[in-house]
């Protein structure tokens, strides 16, 4: 016999407010330029 399996995928998409601070630190940092 055919068996189907029915996949309900329910996305729930939550908007959260995600606050991303990007420090980026390519190679040498600026601190560093400065000293």
């Amino acid at each position: 016999g055919f068996y189907s399996t029915t996949t309900t995928t329910t996305t729930t998409t939550t908007t959260t407010t995600t606050t991303t601070t990007t420090t980026t630190t390519t190679g040498a940092s600026p601190f560093q330029n400065k000293l």
